[in-house]
């Protein structure tokens, strides 16, 4: 071969290694042929959907009861979707605001069967495996409904009631099992938002280390944890505050909708707010309501909100809550309490109400908003006050959570 050839020859290897490297280090090809993907490693903001087949290992606990966990990846990408134009639907023609689709923005990393708690006996493991939120509504300077109304020294103190009932209810819940977590567990203060917050940052702080046990990250939602963590330390329900956080105004941001949706893969919680009912100017009202919200509520509500107040342009209206689960849980706790107490029957227009209350709207597990009786009537005072009632409307209240996960 000639001397001028035998340059040539090299010249192109050169060139064609050179254009290798070069292809390498823009990222058009591989760093060796199994190179994987995942946009919760190490802070990856890639978008997301754009067609990895990776497969991964699974995130969390394996053992935990009910928990399956992923044995593929959740794919390629980040957390939060596609851009907001492309997730806005306007599905109802009737409403004036757009709303989130019914799909999660984030990838499912926890799925919780269900059927793990099926059949099994009243007894100390029943409810194994499973959380409960119990929060008693008001305190500390909010007495809440009081008797006789606007007195300086009642009687009968709401706040007083509820924490008296759910101590009870947290009794009965760990004697079968649950883990049981007090929102409040004496006369202090907290604002409804703030309740939600320490919710949900509990939640966030659970999820955040089932990925860390499995070596994964996210930046995304790491960056929940400051957002509630400034609404707990406001610590108030005034818009002007600032004390609602990323819950403030009408629809949903993309950071509330991220929270919602991570929060819905929290099928083995639950979230019961416990309350007194009053009304000040008919003593005569009395009996058990129980509240929860689904999507469709959810949506008229905030329309309505949306002609009184001129917010076309609002954010879209998040709808993928529990909705069936969330009907069938305020059932259950109205069935059972009735059953203890018959004369506790509601007498007006509803007993079990579709309502879009903030504790209820903001946080996306099954929950309830129970009202246990109205302190303005003396009769359900009678009930409300006394210790061997408010024990077994307790009772009541864990067999229906029993009820919920162990029985068809």
């Amino acid at each position: 071969m000639s001397p001028q050839r035998s340059r040539m020859i090299l010249s192109i290897l050169m060139l064609v290694s050179v254009l290798t490297v070069f292809l390498s280090l823009a990222g058009f090809l591989p760093e060796d042929g199994t190179a994987q993907r995942l946009g919760w490693i190490a802070g990856d903001d890639s978008g997301i959907g754009q067609g990895s087949d990776d497969n991964q290992n699974a995130v969390g606990d394996p053992s935990a009861p009910g928990q399956q966990l992923p044995t593929n990846a959740p794919g390629d990408g980040d957390l939060t979707g596609f851009p907001v134009a492309e997730m806005v639907s306007r599905d109802d023609p009737a409403g004036q605001l757009d709303s989130w689709p019914a799909d999660s923005s984030i990838e499912q990393i926890r799925t919780v069967d269900l059927s793990a708690w099926k059949g099994r006996a009243l007894d100390a493991s029943a409810l194994s495996g499973i959380t409960i939120f119990l929060d008693p509504g008001h305190g500390g300077q909010d007495t809440g409904a009081l008797y006789p109304a606007h007195s300086s020294d009642p009687i009968a103190i709401e706040s007083e009631i509820n924490l008296a009932v759910a101590r009870k209810t947290k009794t009965e819940l760990e004697a079968l099992g649950a883990t049981v977590i007090l929102i409040r567990d004496t006369d202090i203060w907290q604002s409804i938002f703030y309740r939600i917050a320490w919710t949900g940052h509990y939640l966030v702080q659970q999820f955040l280390a089932e990925l860390s046990a499995a070596g994964y990250q996210s930046d995304r939602i790491e960056d929940l944890i400051p957002l509630l963590d400034q609404v707990m330390q406001i610590n108030s329900d005034s818009e002007e505050s600032g004390g609602r956080g990323l819950m403030s105004g009408e629809g949903a941001s993309e950071e509330l909708r991220l929270l919602l949706d991570l929060q819905a893969q929290y099928e083995d919680a639950l979230y019961l707010s416990i309350h007194c009912n009053a009304l000040d100017d008919d003593s005569s009202v009395r009996g058990l309501q129980v509240y929860y919200l689904t999507g469709a509520t959810a949506y008229a509500r905030e329309n309505e909100l949306a002609v009184d107040r001129g917010l076309a342009n609002a954010a879209p209206v998040y709808r993928m809550y529990q909705d069936e689960s969330r009907r069938r849980l305020a059932g259950l706790v109205h069935e059972s309490v009735l059953e203890r107490f018959p004369s506790l029957k509601y007498e007006g227009q509803k007993s079990l109400v579709d309502e879009n209350y903030a504790v209820l709207r903001e946080l996306n597990l099954t929950s309830v908003l129970i009202e246990l009786g109205f302190i303005s009537n003396a009769q359900d005072r009678h009930l409300l006050t006394a210790s061997s009632s408010q024990q077994q409307m307790a009772e009541g209240i864990a067999e229906a959570v029993y009820h919920y996960y162990c029985l068809p």
